[in-house]
């Protein structure tokens, strides 16, 4: 019988109860269940995960029953063991809500790379509507990254003709995609 938490008792009891008795097991959980409940739930303010994380507790110490080495106090174990489920149970929900997040941002991402899909269509489709030439000059500047010098060598045209035909470009380009075009021109 548990009579308080002196260390004949603890010893007396975990005694019982590494020789698989049940009753002694019981007598543990009847007398320590509610200040474990007690103290998760004054840390997690959760009266199901509290029950939850003292149940587990109590699994666990019949689990490792045979094998169980407590020096001290059965009760400051215990409420070790609680505390440890918490920051357990708390490290995991953190790690969901990481995954959560992370699941999100990719849901995102994807969401981002269908509208700039459809974004280079509008472009590529508005291109096909300008002269060969200023389409070319449009794809090396502002594709290939190339400078109006660079464009003006290549296409053998003066860098004023490069300017000029980038400014019409431009207009014509904002007009077709409207909101878009401060974000990716």
């Amino acid at each position: 019988m548990i009579m308080g938490d002196t260390t004949f008792s603890d010893t007396y009891i975990l005694d019982r109860i590494r020789q698989g008795d049940q009753k002694s097991f019981d007598r543990l959980y009847q007398h320590y269940w509610e200040i474990l409940y007690r103290s998760a739930y004054s840390r997690i303010k959760s009266h199901d995960l509290a029950e939850d994380i003292v149940q587990e507790v109590f699994m666990d110490i019949w689990k490792r029953r045979s094998t169980l080495k407590i020096k001290g106090s059965i009760k400051v174990y215990l409420l070790t063991a609680v505390k440890y489920h918490i920051f357990k149970l708390v490290q995991e929900m953190h790690l969901h809500e990481e995954l959560d997040l992370a699941k999100l941002s990719l849901s995102r991402l994807q969401e981002n790379t269908v509208e700039l899909d459809d974004i280079y269509q509008l472009i590529e489709h508005s291109l096909e509507k300008l002269p060969s030439s200023h389409a070319a000059i449009f794809q090396m500047h502002r594709m290939e990254g190339m400078s109006i010098p660079e464009v003006s060598d290549a296409l053998q045209m003066a860098p004023q003709t490069i300017y000029n035909a980038l400014s019409r470009i431009t207009k014509q380009l904002k007009n077709e995609l409207k909101g878009y075009y401060t974000l990716f021109l």
